[in-house]
């Protein structure tokens, strides 16, 4: 923006821009993202039409420029007003303490979500304390620490932990582990290992391709539940390595799913593996006894049928 506006004043002059505004309307709303990015500029704005209020807030607030706020507070005290809860959400999002800190004292009503959970998803902790401290009853729920378990901040989720009542969810642990956060599986696992039971920990750690959680999850909860769909999951985004650990380490196998989304998605390396291991990995749906079963299993039913009817039973199962 300083490189776009600064040498057009140069040439033409700030007496030029409501020629430039009437010409270029579109125009205006650059010359304010500028004038709010660039103190010494702030006066440009009286020039402009049609002030985007809240957006010059927001994007003063999204680089932590309290002195612009403050300018467009004494400018525009009762057009700024309305947009001060939604510029600390911004400031709290982007780390700018100093900025939350002000805009505090112009939010006289409780805080919405968004302050606390943007927080609480960038890591910033300082600001996390600042809120519980002086914003303790405000809109605080578990998305919160959600929040900062999807993000993999583990000394937010630790304040959290100890200083609310508000704790972590199963969905938490979901997003903790898709996105591969190791530290804040383990911490889960410690401290609030009631959210293992029916959080599907190992197809997340599957669809996400993390060898580093299911390996953990196996050492420490060798009885966790699992099912065909985390090696499902892993053919179906291409991750081979966890095919390959699932085989060697569990015997949930997959279903004909797995083939079909590595070979819809291209993963060839995969597709050759099942090929040649889908007999005792690939589950599907047995046309004798009616059961999904592995390719290459034992049929009593097969067995019984054959024994009684063996001509008929070959012929019926020549054409499955």
């Amino acid at each position: 923006m300083q490189r776009l506006v600064s040498p057009w004043l140069a040439i033409h002059g700030e007496e030029a821009l409501p020629r430039l505004f009437k010409a270029v309307p579109a125009a205006s709303r650059i010359v304010q993202v500028f004038a709010i990015s660039t103190p010494s500029s702030f006066h440009l704005l009286r020039l402009s039409l049609d002030i985007d209020y809240q957006n010059l807030m927001i994007i003063a607030a999204t680089s932590g420029q309290v002195d612009s706020i403050r300018q467009l507070q004494a400018s525009y005290p009762d057009r700024v007003a309305i947009h001060e809860s939604a510029a600390l959400a911004v400031a709290a999002a982007n780390g700018h303490l100093q900025t939350v800190k002000y805009l505090h004292a112009y939010c006289p009503n409780p805080l919405g979500a968004d302050a606390l959970v943007n927080a609480a998803a960038g890591g910033h902790l300082e600001i996390v304390k600042f809120l519980h401290t002086h914003r303790g009853d405000d809109d605080w729920s578990t998305d919160v620490v959600d929040a900062a378990a999807a993000s993999g901040h583990v000394e937010v989720i630790q304040f959290l932990h100890t200083s609310r009542t508000q704790g972590c969810t199963i969905s938490g642990l979901q997003m903790a582990t898709i996105r591969g956060h190791l530290d804040v599986v383990r911490w889960i696992h410690v401290h609030r290992n009631d959210l293992w039971r029916g959080s599907d920990v190992m197809e997340k750690a599957a669809q996400g391709g993390h060898l580093a959680i299911l390996q953990y999850v196996l050492d420490t909860s060798p009885n966790v539940s699992c099912t065909t769909y985390a090696m499902d999951l892993a053919a179906t985004h291409g991750h081979l390595e966890i095919v390959q650990f699932l085989h060697a380490h569990r015997t949930d196998g997959c279903t004909d799913v797995a083939m079909q989304g590595a070979t819809s998605n291209g993963h060839d390396h995969v597709v050759a593996y099942l090929v040649v291991h889908g007999p005792e990995l690939i589950h599907s749906l047995c046309g004798v006894c009616g059961f999904y079963k592995l390719r290459n299993h034992y049929c009593a039913v097969y067995e019984r049928a054959i024994a009684r009817k063996p001509q008929r039973m070959r012929a019926c199962t020549e054409q499955l």
